[in-house]
């Protein structure tokens, strides 16, 4: 109820219902989620400028990295508001916020995320930076802003049943706005390729737009709408982008503008998916498979010759696995070289890895017992939280902890000791 009424923009009544269903179900599964609906029906910033709300009192509050951020934050926001004007023609509101918080335990891979919110009584749409990924600089930051503040008008064009868009044309046309089909394609290319067990990756990358939406998808998302311009010119993918965002009908809006049905214009996406993906997948990716072949079986010699040449898709795993063999032989100075600026240097962006690379960085440190050690620990603790790195960072902190001293028997006339 408390959803429903939000979604219906009864913002005091929703609250009053959210309240209720914390108060009589505290333990439920859902709590999280209702405490989410209830900060955005009571939201209160404080202090807005330019677009940007500066309420942020994480765990970054005093990290440079964030604040180095901020300080560009704002011209960033109008230049992303501008592109997107720029491309579309249309009025792009300058009402969009902007804010950061901590994704903390629940960091399911979304870098920024775009919802409804209530600030100083008024619905607006807000655009939350989570802040782990932005002080790793795991993303294109320009380009995120525009992808999301493209969401954002979405949503205002759209209203509150804009989910009834699916969502390969939510994002297939926020990622094609935002310039990312090559990055995008780049990363689904190499995390999939990568995948052992994954017989044929083009089977889990193109599948069609219809039916449950993954993560595996975006690929195939944004090519319907570059092939469009492939085929169709960029006047007409305007116009299609145009009038998605003021109907709910997709296959309508494509027949209109583009005068083709549904299924000529999916399978002109899929074509378009596939000639950009397959020889992107292919170049080094038997030679990939078979130097992790060999990491499995601690042949870390045998792995690192095994491992493809620099200038495929797969650099930044290379890059990883590279330094992790030389780590794994005891070659600590070139193994911290190797993770530095062969990877952290180079593939920080649009990659899975990072935060194996930051684990390792710190499993070198700590072999060199390097005067780095300490700082590098705290960043990671904050850095990581609370993935699968995170945990093994942990292990890694208590491992090297000084061992606890064993309870000593209390002498007699000790204060300690009981009375009997």
């Amino acid at each position: 109820m408390g959803v429903a009424l939000f979604r219906g923009r009864e913002f005091r009544k929703a609250s009053e219902s959210l309240r209720i269903f914390i108060e009589a179900y505290p333990t439920a599964k859902w709590r999280r989620s209702a405490e989410d609906y209830l900060f955005r029906c009571e939201t209160g910033f404080g202090d807005i400028r330019d677009g940007i709300v500066h309420d942020y009192s994480g765990k970054y509050e005093t990290d440079l990295r964030l604040a180095a951020v901020r300080k560009t934050l704002a011209k960033r926001r109008t230049a992303a508001l501008g592109r997107i004007r720029k491309l579309l023609g249309v009025r792009v509101p300058r009402t969009f916020l902007i804010r950061f918080a901590d994704a903390g335990r629940d960091r399911s891979g979304n870098y920024a995320t775009t919802r409804l919110e209530v600030v100083r009584g008024e619905p607006r749409h807000v655009v939350v930076l989570y802040t782990e990924y932005l002080v790793m600089g795991a993303y294109d930051l320009d380009r995120t802003l525009t992808h999301e503040l493209y969401h954002c008008l979405q949503r205002a064009r759209l209203g509150e049943d804009h989910f009834l868009v699916p969502k390969w044309a939510r994002e297939g046309a926020a990622l094609f706005v935002a310039g990312q089909e090559e990055s995008r394609t780049r990363l689904l290319a190499a995390e999939v390729g990568r995948r052992r067990n994954v017989d044929d990756p083009m089977r889990l990358l193109v599948n069609g737009l219809d039916g449950r939406h993954r993560f595996e998808d975006y690929a195939e998302d944004v090519a319907a709408f570059a092939a469009v311009e492939e085929r169709h010119g960029k006047a007409k993918t305007v116009k299609l982008l145009r009038k998605l965002l003021a109907t709910h009908d997709v296959e309508a809006a494509i027949g209109e503008v583009l005068g083709e049905s549904f299924e000529t214009f999916e399978k002109a996406a899929s074509a378009r998916a596939r000639a950009r993906l397959t020889p992107l997948l292919e170049a080094g990716r038997a030679e990939l498979l078979d130097a992790i072949r060999l990491g499995r079986e601690k042949d870390w010699e045998g792995m690192q010759k095994a491992l493809p040449a620099a200038g495929t898709v797969y650099d930044p795993v290379v890059a990883y696995y590279r330094a992790l063999t030389m780590q794994e032989r005891d070659r600590h100075e070139e193994a911290l070289r190797a993770i530095r600026e062969g990877y952290l240097a180079k593939h920080r962006e649009f990659t899975t890895f990072t935060d194996n690379a930051l684990h390792l960085e710190l499993r070198i440190l700590a072999a060199m017992e390097s005067d780095e050690f300490a700082d590098a620990a705290d960043r990671a603790v904050r850095d990581l939280e609370p993935t699968g790195a995170f945990n093994a960072v942990r292990k890694l902190l208590a491992d090297l902890a000084p061992p606890k001293p064993e309870p000593r028997e209390p002498l007699p006339g000790d204060p300690s000791r009981p009375d009997d």
